[in-house]
């Protein structure tokens, strides 16, 4: 839950700009600056992670973004086959045969 709570910080920080304000003063304070309007910009310009350009080519979509958890065991899959358990999704079976 942690990671998801330090993506969502940031991805409000570089958005909202009363938050953006707030850490621009906070950065500040610990010797980077830069302000709060090039904080926004900078979230508008983002660069892509590997993984969202992974996906975007025809690669591999993260499992995060899709959500998916492996029917049987419950942990988290990276594919149509669970690598902890074998499990494969009804549909994808003759990927694997």
């Amino acid at each position: 839950m942690a990671k998801e709570n330090i993506a969502k910080f940031f991805d409000t920080a570089m958005t909202d700009k009363a938050l953006a304000e707030k850490v621009a003063a906070l950065a500040k304070e610990c010797g980077y600056d830069f302000t709060a309007a090039e904080l926004l910009e900078f979230g508008k310009a983002r660069p892509l992670s590997d993984e969202e350009v992974a996906g975007a080519a025809g690669g591999w979509v993260p499992v995060a973004i899709r959500g998916l958890e492996c029917e049987q065991c419950g942990k988290y899959r990276k594919s149509s086959r669970c690598e902890h358990c074998g499990y494969i999704v009804p549909g994808f079976e003759y990927k694997y045969s």
